[in-house]
């Protein structure tokens, strides 16, 4: 993983860092920093590895729970006609699970395990 996030009091703080980032990237590792580097007042939020991140919490992208709704709702498709088994969509859950709980996702984590039902029932 080569992506980072750094925090900073200050937009100068941040400005100066960058600097020195970059100058130390340049100059010792032979690289240079694409040009997506940026410098965002922390008050938006980070996206950053599936997560948007303030300094107080964190809290999962509204894209990725529509991706793990979107893939529940196919699946519970397929277990109704017979073409997934129920251990494969709770092996899906669980993994989903372990990456939502480094955020602020009960609630989430809850709903999305309470709304999936293994009834092959019409």
């Amino acid at each position: 993983m080569d992506d980072f996030i750094l925090i900073l009091p200050s937009k100068e703080d941040a400005q100066r860092a960058l600097e020195k980032i970059n100058q130390f990237v340049t100059e010792e590792l032979h690289l240079e920093l694409n040009r997506k580097t940026q410098i965002s007042p922390l008050k938006n939020g980070v996206n950053f590895c599936g997560y948007k991140i303030w300094a107080t919490h964190m809290k999962i992208r509204t894209e990725s729970k529509r991706r793990i709704k979107r893939k529940l709702k196919k699946f519970q498709q397929k277990y109704k006609e017979g073409d997934m088994e129920a251990e494969e969509i709770k092996q899906v859950l669980m993994s989903w699970a372990g990456y939502a709980k480094h955020a602020d996702s009960y609630w989430l984590i809850n709903k999305i395990f309470n709304q999936f039902s293994f009834s092959r029932q019409s």
